[in-house]
């Protein structure tokens, strides 16, 4: 018998690497910038890579500042030239799941009285094709996206792990919340969701926590 009664996950960085899916729009806007601005592409990439995947605050501006001071109107030019391709969808046809993540998921899909919800942040149109891509829709008895609900209620905020609460009717000692990010996916725990860092733990232990046969 699992220990949890619902199983939630993040999606970026915990069912998948991200950047995977990041990586081909961040090169286009490397090349937009390069071109535009006279900085070498690749440092731009790579340092706009790193900030990302760190989730650094204002990441094209501090790749920016790694090679030159911001230039007049640069607010703009991110509004109307870089966020619009950073919003767009990638040319890419697979993106594929840590092995570990897939593992687990696969199990507790064989259990159907466990209910799994995804909780996840950002622009729903890439969430949703990530999802996709990644054929994991059919996994998930309920996909909560911040975006969808509103941008003000991106994790930390604890809105979605309350409505995944109130959606099943279940108590917070009942779900376990499987994340990367201690920060923003440990804030499940202000509400009393118990939370599991997918990477500190292996496979073994994960199933061992949830409650699934060895």
């Amino acid at each position: 018998m699992l220990n949890f009664s619902v199983v939630g996950f993040d999606l970026d960085d915990t069912l998948f690497n991200r950047m995977h899916f990041e990586l081909p729009i961040l090169s286009k806007i490397a090349d937009i910038v390069a071109k535009d601005y006279g900085i070498d592409q690749k440092t731009y990439l790579y340092d706009a890579l790193y900030y990302i995947t760190r989730k650094v605050p204002f990441a094209f501006d501090e790749a920016f500042r790694n090679q030159a001071v911001l230039p007049e109107q640069w607010d703009v030019y991110v509004r109307t030239k870089i966020l619009p391709i950073y919003r767009t969808l990638p040319s890419i046809t697979e993106v594929s799941m840590f092995s570990k993540a897939r593992e687990i998921l696969e199990s507790l899909h064989r259990v159907p009285s466990v209910k799994k919800v995804l909780i996840t942040d950002g622009i729903a149109s890439k969430q949703r094709a990530k999802l996709k891509l990644l054929g994991l829709e059919h996994y998930f008895d309920l996909i909560l996206i911040s975006d969808e609900i509103g941008i003000q209620h991106r994790k930390p905020s604890v809105t979605m792990f309350q409505m995944a609460l109130n959606h099943f009717g279940i108590a917070p000692d009942q779900m376990i919340y499987i994340g990367d990010d201690d920060e923003k996916d440990g804030s499940c725990q202000k509400v009393g969701i118990t939370y599991l860092n997918i990477h500190r733990f292996s496979r073994e232990e994960i199933r061992k926590i949830v409650g699934l046969e060895p």
